[in-house]
């Protein structure tokens, strides 16, 4: 995999300035390439505290600033020749700006770039005044919509950037989410907290892994800004293809509530951890394997069933009834959630739905979860054809999908209505 790589002279805490390069994979991954030694001659290879945090200044930085700080670096390689010798190292995260980062700081501003936000936000601001036949050169920053979630306040905008030279000046208008904190956060808090509800909720509207291209903290007057990088953080520009709006799911103008929202995307995240971990890391990793991918399907729409008052009851009162089963019975007993998938399926597939999803029978629909699913995880029962399995997983995915719909505040009409139009227009969700 191709990197980009950046020449410049890297330190320990308490070390001195040693010439290396900083490599930057297209997925996020960093390295840092020492020509020397990092630590001191007399520190036993990998087991410093000192050298978890890396300092380097770059040269041609395209970045904030030139000053780097790598977090939780491990050593990786190390060669010895006549030369001199080389080290590389892992980095976990990198924050670069004008400033040394120092481990404790914390931020009250973040900016992301999310791929397919533009198509989410709609048209940008016009540049052209066609009645005065002018080109109009707008703020820095344009906002399309403020909202309020809780103690955040959220700006969907567009930023423009402007390059020129002694002949031509060039504009760009690039699509970015503004977050103001209610209080300070650290980086792996921003990471953890903040990141992944706009992640998800444009991998929502795509039906798609919405990569994070730029995550930018700031303190609250912007002042001191730095570029986070890391694992799940895409090089910018790498996916500049515009996607075509009307086939979203939902765009930034149709949220029901858009503070409700994203207030109830956030929600999802504290109430059900378990949930999001599945859903996500099935979107940002698809499992290679059909039965992988079908057994976290099912486990993902059992994590999805808690959300819907009413499902699950009768599943509920079955494992009740079997309290008093002995306990090498109860040992084996799935959890009520993973009971309770074939009412939630019932509930979803409507006639239009079943139509799109060329659902034959609700019923035996519905039945073929339960052993299609035991096979996957268990090797129990009689194997389905490899493309029954795929197409399986591809109808369960479209009713996850419009269970999160619901679960947003779509009305069940409208979910269905958008779930079907999707369907027709890209096909069943991957």
């Amino acid at each position: 995999m191709s990197a980009d790589r950046y020449r410049g002279l890297f330190w320990s805490p308490e070390g001195d300035p040693v010439p290396g390069a900083l490599e930057i994979s297209a997925s996020g991954t960093l390295h840092v390439e020492i020509q020397g030694q990092l630590l001191e001659k007399h520190s036993r290879w990998g087991e410093s505290d000192e050298a978890a945090r890396i300092h380097g200044e770059i040269s041609d930085s395209p970045f904030p600033g030139p000053v780097v700080t790598l977090f939780r670096c491990l050593p990786t390689q190390r060669e010895f020749g006549p030369g001199g010798s080389l080290e590389r190292w892992l980095a976990h995260r990198a924050l670069i700006g004008d400033e040394v980062v120092e481990s404790d700081a914390v931020f009250e501003r973040v900016t992301l770039g999310i791929r397919g936000l533009a198509a989410f936000l709609g048209d940008a601001p016009s540049l052209v005044d066609v009645e005065n036949d002018i080109i109009q050169i707008p703020d820095f920053w344009t906002e399309v919509e403020r909202l309020t979630i809780g103690d955040w306040k959220v700006g969907f905008g567009w930023r423009t950037n402007r390059h020129w030279d002694a002949t031509h000046v060039k504009l760009e208008q690039s699509p970015f989410i503004q977050i103001e904190l209610g209080r300070p956060h650290s980086v792996d808090e921003v990471l953890s907290d903040v990141v992944p509800v706009f992640e998800a909720l444009l991998t929502i509207a795509l039906q798609a892994h919405a990569r994070v291209e730029q995550i930018l903290v700031s303190s609250s007057d912007e002042q001191n800004a730095y570029r986070v990088l890391g694992q799940r953080v895409e090089v910018a520009g790498t996916s500049n293809r515009r996607l075509d709006r009307s086939k979203l799911l939902f765009l930034l103008a149709d949220m029901p509530g858009g503070h409700a929202l994203i207030e109830r995307v956030r929600q999802l995240f504290a109430q059900h951890p378990e949930f999001t971990a599945i859903f996500l890391g099935h979107e940002r990793a698809p499992p290679h394997y059909v039965e992988d991918r079908l057994r976290v399907s099912v486990l993902t729409l059992a994590h999805c069933t808690p959300v819907f008052p009413g499902v699950g009851e009768r599943a509920r009162q079955w494992l009740t009834a079997l309290e008093n089963a002995p306990a090498q019975v109860r040992a084996f007993l799935p959890s009520a959630a993973l009971v309770a998938v074939p009412e939630l399926v019932r509930e979803l597939l409507t006639p239009n739905l079943c139509e799109a999803l060329g659902v034959r029978s609700k019923e035996s629909f519905v039945e073929g979860i339960g052993p299609a699913f035991r096979w996957a995880t268990l090797r129990e029962g009689t194997q389905d054809p490899g493309r029954e399995l795929l197409r399986l997983n591809h109808q369960l995915r479209a009713l996850l999908h419009l269970s999160l719909l619901r679960f947003l505040g779509f009305e069940p009409e409208d979910a269905e209505r958008r779930m079907v139009h999707f369907i027709k227009q890209r096909g069943i969700p991957m």
